[in-house]
């Protein structure tokens, strides 16, 4: 299905998902952080059936699901606050135009109230976040200026509410932090300083802090800007993904992957990923906006075997990245051809799609690590006989793909660019916007069988602070926020409300 649009919508919908949803990911204009992609469960869905081998076209329609109130007819204002417990509630962020700052609250998922005795907490006008292993620590690091420098590093006891100041600072912006294994130390990656001829290309500078005395450990400065930041599961290495990028913003060279000794943070392993096309670059002479494209390929990564699964946005292939062997390899991705296809195929010419502006994949392995789940969108722009600039953009559709041989096991038409699983790994959240308005088709992660269509939702992976599970929706209108809470099942809201400005869930992973 082809879409047509102004180009500057598609300029800030590619900046956000190349910047937010990669690793050194800035927040919305708003101020505030996107969630960052959410893990793959670990524990294997409890269904046995099997993948088809071919496209599938649903028979039957998934069960539809009223929609959400819009901006006009949302039934519930948030007044008051809740005596809730603290352990049952959820994070919430909200944007204060007065202040310009970000502040997390603890809130009633009932009621959509923040806890009465619990204050909000100041998260500044940039902030980024990580989990700690036990759930029980959340670590921040808050910036109180526009270009999220003078970020200071804070921990957040979530079963007392308590935040302590750390004095570990970043000078420039904070992209990614990920928790060792065991919870003791944290690894942040954050901008740091122009180097190479003129100083035309950036540095990326990676910190790891002792948590226990709040000091680093070590710190190295690295030439390429990383999307992947991630611990080995023992926590002997860091493992790290990414390409340089000059001060125009343009990708240089191939993409890097490494592993690091997480004491000192030496190289233990590094390899270029060649073939690989990740960033925007220049497209020849021509001037203008359609002078540049922009590649960002999938990224899957598993922690269980040690292994970074690459989906190019430029071509059908898929380059594993395995850290524990030190090995890289690609594979063609294609789905098994008949016999009557390689017989044609023994003459058929060669033919190379091209794409002016770019593709954007997003990749979530299974848990059981036995598929890939990709979806995309390509895209290109023009200026029509007025001079204004148009846009096009194709949505690549739903494939799933085995990580092994990168066979084609199945493929979904579908309207969306971004996919979330269930936490079983059971259930594909397949998401977008048609005409301002949210949506989420919710599909078997086996059968790829529709099961609902939620208008006016758009459905993340939450959890109370207590770890349980909760499937959440938000979706910001031109003043104001819908939030709810959604049964799992049945994908009936248990409660829904709104709150003015915008608001979104910080997400526990």
């Amino acid at each position: 299905m082809k879409i047509r649009v102004l180009f500057r919508h598609w300029m800030v919908i590619l900046t956000l998902i190349l910047v937010i949803s990669a690793c050194a990911s800035p927040p919305p204009a708003a101020g505030l952080n996107k969630p960052a992609p959410e893990s793959s469960p670990t524990s294997a869905p409890q269904s046995s059936a099997s993948l088809p081998s071919a496209a599938l076209s649903p028979t039957s329609p998934p069960v539809a699901v009223p929609p959400t109130g819009t901006a006009g007819n949302i039934t519930r204002q948030v007044e008051g606050c809740s005596q809730a417990l603290l352990p049952d509630s959820v994070l919430l962020v909200t944007w204060n135009r007065r202040s310009q700052e970000n502040a997390i609250a603890p809130t009633d998922p009932q009621t959509g109230q923040p806890l009465c005795e619990f204050k909000q907490i100041n998260a500044g006008k940039q902030y980024f976040s990580a989990l700690s292993p036990d759930g029980k620590t959340l670590a921040l690091t808050i910036s109180h200026r526009d270009d999220g420098g003078g970020a200071r590093l804070h921990l957040l006891d979530l079963e007392n509410w308590q935040l302590a100041e750390t004095p570990v600072e970043f000078d420039r912006w904070v992209g990614l932090l990920a928790f060792s294994p065991d919870g003791r130390q944290l690894a942040v990656a954050s901008s740091g300083p122009a180097y190479g001829a003129q100083g035309m290309l950036f540095s990326t500078q990676l910190a790891s802090i002792d948590l226990s005395n709040q000091s680093v450990l070590a710190e190295t400065l690295l030439d390429f800007n990383p999307r992947l930041l991630a611990y080995l599961p023992d926590g002997s290495a860091l493992v790290l993904y990414g390409s340089a990028q000059t001060q125009d913003y343009l990708a240089q060279g191939d993409p890097t992957a490494v592993m690091l000794d997480v004491s000192t943070l030496q190289e233990i392993w590094q390899t270029s990923l060649p073939g690989i096309l990740e960033g925007q670059f220049k497209d020849g002479e021509i001037e203008g906006p359609e002078g540049f494209i922009n590649w960002s390929p999938g990224l899957a990564f598993s922690t269980a075997s040690q292994t970074l699964f690459v989906v190019h946005a430029d071509s059908d292939r898929l380059t594993t990245v395995d850290f524990s062997k030190r090995t890289l390899g690609t594979v063609e991705i294609s789905r098994a051809a008949s016999w009557l296809e390689r017989l044609l195929a023994l003459t058929a010419g060669v033919a190379h799609a091209k794409t002016l502006n770019g593709t954007m994949k997003t990749s979530i392995l299974s848990p059981d690590g036995e598929r890939l789940y990709v979806v995309g969108l390509t895209g290109d722009s023009w200026q029509d006989s007025y001079g204004e600039w148009q846009f096009e953009e194709q949505m690549l559709g739903l494939q799933v793909i085995d990580p092994a041989g990168g066979a084609v096991l199945a493929h979904l038409e579908v309207d969306s660019s971004d996919l979330a699983l269930s936490p079983d790994g059971t259930q594909i959240y397949l998401r977008g916007w048609n005409n301002a308005a949210a949506w989420t088709e919710v599909v078997d992660a086996h059968s790829l069988k529709p099961i609902a269509r939620l208008t006016g939702r758009y459905l993340v992976n939450g959890r109370a602070l207590s770890g349980e599970p909760l499937l959440l929706s938000n979706v910001s209108h031109e003043h104001q926020t819908s939030l709810s809470v959604l049964d799992r099942t049945s994908f009936a809201e248990v409660s829904k409300w709104w709150v003015r400005g915008y608001a979104n869930w910080l997400i526990l992973p």
